[in-house]
């Protein structure tokens, strides 16, 4: 359940703050390429990225997917290290989107 959990940190509905302007989250973008847990769920690394370098939501991004993978803690009390790691390989592109943010932005 842990890793249930762990997995689907950044789909908040469509109210929270992990979606962009569009209402779609970061798993939807594909923005989250590994999530890795480690010592009986005691350690999370999350390896995401962004859209482009350039992003001005980026800092808010990963400081909200940071907020949120650190709430869990409320359920599993052994959660002591969360780590946000940005990279840039491989590059973002549309086709990582899901199908459903494809649609939804146009991408057909």
């Amino acid at each position: 359940m842990f890793t249930v959990g762990i997995k689907n940190f950044g789909r908040q509905n469509r109210g929270g703050e992990s979606v962009n302007a569009a209402g779609l989250d970061i798993i939807n973008l594909g923005l989250v390429y590994n999530v890795d847990i480690q010592d009986q769920g005691k350690k999370v690394d999350i390896d995401m990225t962004l859209t482009t370098p350039a992003c001005p939501a980026g800092p808010q991004i990963i400081e909200q997917a940071r907020h949120e993978i650190g709430a869990l803690r409320d359920v599993y009390q052994d959660l002591e290290e969360v780590n946000i790691n940005l990279v840039w390989s491989p590059f973002w592109n549309p086709s990582m989107m899901t199908e459903e943010a494809r649609e939804e932005l146009g991408f057909f």
